[in-house]
């Protein structure tokens, strides 16, 4: 789980390297395909480690309460991300300034973990 994060974590620090260098930074169309594979691999892989991380910690015979409490907080919660990029985006005026959050939301379990 730790190495998606890092893996994944690459993604949105070559985008904030766009801040500091001229010409590199997901401002060509091969950056974008050279970090995005392996974020995709690794997307899916986090996603499947949380669930079973959060499957080992549940009280036995209470999985079925606990799962769809999981599922209504996973795409309940999904407007709560582009939002929040969006007030980035209006307040900075670039949306460059989203891959620092991306970072952020990223580190925050890698720390706990």
């Amino acid at each position: 789980l730790m190495l998606s994060l890092c893996v994944g974590l690459t993604c949105p620090i070559w985008g904030i390297f766009g801040f500091f260098l001229p010409h590199i930074g997901l401002k060509q169309g091969w950056e974008l395909l050279l970090v995005s594979i392996p974020f995709g691999f690794t997307n899916g892989t986090m996603q499947g480690f949380s669930r079973t991380l959060f499957g080992l910690m549940l009280p036995p015979g209470k999985e079925a309460a606990f799962f769809s409490l999981y599922q209504i907080t996973d795409k309940g919660s999904s407007f709560l991300g582009p939002l929040v990029l969006a007030a980035i985006s209006q307040s900075s005026g670039s949306m460059r300034g989203g891959f620092f959050y991306a970072v952020m939301m990223l580190s925050i379990p890698l720390v706990l973990l």
